[in-house]
């Protein structure tokens, strides 16, 4: 995609999601991360606000600088639909795609809905995961920038930290098989990593830590069990996820399936086999 079209693109799809963001009322997981922040008069306030919440921190830190701005929670909005345009950007300069198939990936229901106009983590891992995959092919040339890149990503979501993780054992992997860059980049080489290796593990330490504060009145009594229907239900959820077909006949459709217009479990079977 030459630059003009590029900066068309760009614009369109900034004109759009600012229209999507400004007439979306914000839901509860996103107002709750909101007043997380804006509750919290120091960083001691704002990790320990986070006890329950069960995510990294990067997110949250962000939207408490936004929130020691502004009380208004639009400022929230504004930063996620910043991370939005990053990402959009990426996609159109740098995938590997034809022009058609990058317009359609960034104006298609993941990027211009669920990663830009709801205002979750979700939307600046998005963008920290592909901005390493565009500078994925020179990593041996630029390893602290990538390692910084991954510890980032690895503190927005546990998803975050299992990508920057795998994307570490790359490294190390090709690494190895190079004997020329083993010798030329080892010590730049293992300070990126182990900045990687650092921000990977703050993040699920934080979740760990975070669900041992958990007590029985905010998690309830787990008890295990096992059946066919429990794991039709479980690999039903990868259907669910890559199909975004909600139940329109239901008043409350978020997050809802149309395999749920199918009688008694027929739906969970038929979607557990398609995932």
């Amino acid at each position: 995609m030459h630059a003009p079209a590029r900066r068309r693109t760009l614009t369109l799809f900034g004109l759009v999601s600012a229209i999507g963001l400004a007439l979306h009322e914000m839901w509860r997981d996103e107002l709750e991360i909101w007043l997380v922040a804006r509750e919290s008069h120091s960083l001691g306030e704002l990790w320990t606000n986070m006890t329950t919440e069960g995510h990294p921190v990067l997110w949250y830190l962000l939207t408490y600088v936004a929130s020691s701005l502004t009380a208004n929670p639009v400022a929230m909005q504004v930063l996620h639909w910043a991370f939005a345009i990053g990402v959009a950007w990426i996609v159109l300069r740098h995938a590997p795609f034809s022009t058609i198939n990058k317009v359609l990936l960034v104006f298609g229901y993941y990027s211009l809905y669920e990663f830009t106009v709801i205002s979750r983590a979700y939307g600046l891992q998005i963008m920290l995961a592909l901005a390493v995959c565009a500078l994925w092919p020179s990593w041996h040339r630029r390893p602290l920038l990538i390692g910084l890149l991954l510890a980032l990503l690895a503190n927005t979501t546990l998803y975050g930290s299992i990508f920057a993780a795998g994307l570490v054992v790359a490294m190390l992997v090709e690494w190895l098989r190079d004997s020329t860059r083993r010798e030329a980049l080892t010590r730049r080489l293992l300070a990126g990593l182990g900045i990687a290796s650092l921000g990977i593990a703050a993040g699920p330490i934080t979740v760990g830590w975070q669900a041992l504060q958990m007590g029985d009145a905010h998690t309830g009594v787990f008890q295990p069990s096992y059946d066919l229907r429990w794991a039709a239900e479980a690999l039903s959820s990868l259907a669910r996820g890559t199909l975004p077909l909600p139940n329109v006949t239901d008043p409350n459709s978020w997050n809802s399936s149309i395999f749920e217009l199918l009688p008694n479990d027929a739906g969970v079977y038929l979607a557990g086999l398609i995932g």
